[in-house]
């Protein structure tokens, strides 16, 4: 360790700071600027960080420890080049804007910003590439308050030159930090937002020990709406506008989903790889001469795509495109662009869901057999209730899918048995364990009518979102399980 405190400056008053935690910003975005500072790391340095191991990929590990429910500590760790000496100096300064302004930290703002946000106390620990010396700083906003701090010290301890990288632990949580409950949710969002580099098999993200990818969505493949018995063709189209105005540019694609999709749809803004809106259904870019002026009509529902911009500008925290005019005086021009062979894209997303979901359901209807007789349902007696039926699954497979119930994370596991009375029923032995079973009887009758092979994923869907309903209405019996079975199906 160095034999004397060395320092850098804070800059701002405190009372300054103390602002931070205030402002508008969402989980994913605060985590996404600790990424975003490793990424311009290692685009910074890659040629060097190759010659150091010819093996290397950046990777960036996030970990979010709860007690009690809530978060207690977040720690961000990264294999880039580390913070070096002459950054230091200025690292730690708000709005200081980095020499090099063309990557990913373009606004020098992001770790103090994230940071303050999360936490009132965080740690930075680094050891540059080349330099045989680790830093270590904290960052206390109470202490910085009440003694009026400018600067703060800083550790340097010997370190093997080869290594590299950086550590940021957050303690003493704002009431922004991350619910438990969220974990999810924040894991498919920063998929969403660094959806290229995971594609490109460039950096590894991992949070809470779980390897984050980027799922690519199902394009429809069919006719054209109006010729339903012509040629199938892929509804996707790539386009490039080239330089508009001397410097604007955007490229990418627009297609149609498979199925129409609320958490799918929409068009995602992406600028130096990292995508600016539309990490999740509610912030997508949705100009009218594309998406639809109407957010509930077909091609609202069907319609998403990628742009990639060039020459933007964005705000300072990257969640909005600064010239907004710009970027919708250009929508026309694409609009014209969006053809595929003869046919108009945004035509089949009009009509063809109208036209085939007709057909299916006229399909449905002629093939509906009505009882012979009437089913005979006497509301004034109770349904009896078929006794406990200790079963083993079929096969060690099962389903699973996790739903937030009160603020609390559940997992439903469906296990498939062949025997009882009951087409299914809800086991909730291990509901302290927050586990719920929905056990689901092959040897039903309703099967012999319905098999598994021809419409087994729809009936076990409705078969979970009913044993959820159920749970939901035993935790609260005000609770409308009607009204809940809706809802629940409304997010699948």
């Amino acid at each position: 360790m160095s034999d004397h405190k060395k320092y850098t400056s804070i800059k701002l008053n405190a009372s300054v700071y103390n602002t931070y935690k205030t402002r508008p910003n969402t989980v994913p975005h605060a985590l996404g600027e600790f990424i975003d500072n490793a990424i311009g790391s290692y685009q910074q340095n890659k040629e060097r960080l190759f010659e150091n191991n010819p093996n290397y990929k950046l990777i960036i590990d996030i970990n979010i420890e709860w007690a009690d429910k809530k978060t207690s500590k977040i720690t961000i760790k990264d294999n880039a080049a580390g913070i070096s000496e002459y950054a230091y100096q200025a690292a730690f300064e708000p709005a200081h804007k980095p020499e090099y302004d063309k990557g990913m930290n373009e606004f020098g703002m992001g770790m103090k910003d994230a940071a303050l946000w999360l936490g009132d106390t965080w740690r930075v620990v680094s050891s540059a590439l080349g330099e045989p010396l680790m830093r270590d700083l904290t960052f206390d906003l109470k202490k910085v308050a009440e003694n009026n701090l400018t600067s703060l010290p800083y550790d340097e301890i010997e370190a093997d030159s080869w290594k590299h990288g950086t550590t940021i632990e957050i303690t003493n949580p704002t009431h922004n930090s991350p619910a438990q409950t969220k974990l999810l949710k924040i894991q498919e969002d920063i998929s969403g937002i660094y959806r290229e580099f995971l594609r490109n098999d460039e950096v590894e993200i991992r949070i809470n020990g779980d390897l984050l990818k980027f799922e690519e969505y199902e394009v429809l493949n069919a006719p054209y709406y109006a010729t339903p018995k012509g040629e199938s063709l892929e509804w996707k189209v790539e386009f490039d506008t080239g330089l508009i105005m001397g410097r604007y540019r955007i490229h990418g694609f627009v297609g149609l989903l498979e199925q129409m999709s609320k958490r799918q749809r929409g068009i995602v803004l992406i600028r130096r790889g990292r995508v600016i809106k539309g990490e999740d259904e509610n912030s997508c870019y949705e100009p009218k001469e594309i998406v639809s002026a109407t957010a509930s009509s077909p091609r609202a529902k069907r319609i998403f795509g990628e742009m990639f911009l060039e020459g933007f500008e964005v705000s300072h925290d990257k969640s909005e495109i600064i010239d907004t005019d710009e970027l919708d005086s250009i929508m026309p021009d694409i609009r014209k662009m969006l053809k595929v062979g003869e046919y108009d894209l945004l035509t089949q997303g009009d009509n063809y869901r109208k036209k085939d979901i007709e057909k299916e359901v006229k399909t449905l209807v002629s093939k509906h057999k009505e009882n012979k007789k009437p089913i005979s349902i006497d509301i004034n007696e109770k349904p009896a209730k078929q006794p406990e039926v200790e079963s083993q699954p079929i096969i060690n497979e099962s389903i699973k899918e996790t739903y937030e119930i009160k603020d609390e994370r559940y997992t439903l596991v469906v296990n498939f048995v062949n025997e009882g009375e009951d087409l299914f029923w809800l086991d909730t032995t291990e509901e302290e364990s927050k586990i719920l079973k929905c056990m689901v009887n092959c040897n039903h009758k309703f099967f012999e009518t319905y098999p598994l092979k021809n419409s087994g994923q729809s009936t076990v869907r409705l078969l979970m979102a009913l044993a959820v309903s159920k749970f939901c209405h035993q935790c609260d019996d005000v609770d409308d399980m009607v009204d809940r079975f809706n809802q629940i199906l409304g997010k699948l």
